[in-house]
């Protein structure tokens, strides 16, 4: 099983990918009205949230330990 620590870094490292994604799909979603790429573009933006949910959740559990 994979260290906390290690657990933090790939989960960070998830979150910039996910929103260089956005980024980009946004910018391609400005020319192209894709249907793919919406919803890849909706995808990295429920995932951003999702990740940056859990950081603040776990932020605030290792302040009140």
């Amino acid at each position: 099983m994979l260290q906390t620590k290690d657990t933090d870094k790939f989960l960070k490292l998830l979150a910039a990918v996910s929103l260089l994604a956005l980024i980009a799909f946004v910018l391609i979603d400005a020319k192209s009205d894709s249907t793919a790429i919406k919803l890849l573009k909706y995808a990295s933006a429920i995932l951003m949230i999702v990740l940056t949910t859990f950081f603040g959740i776990r932020k605030k559990a290792r302040k009140s330990s």
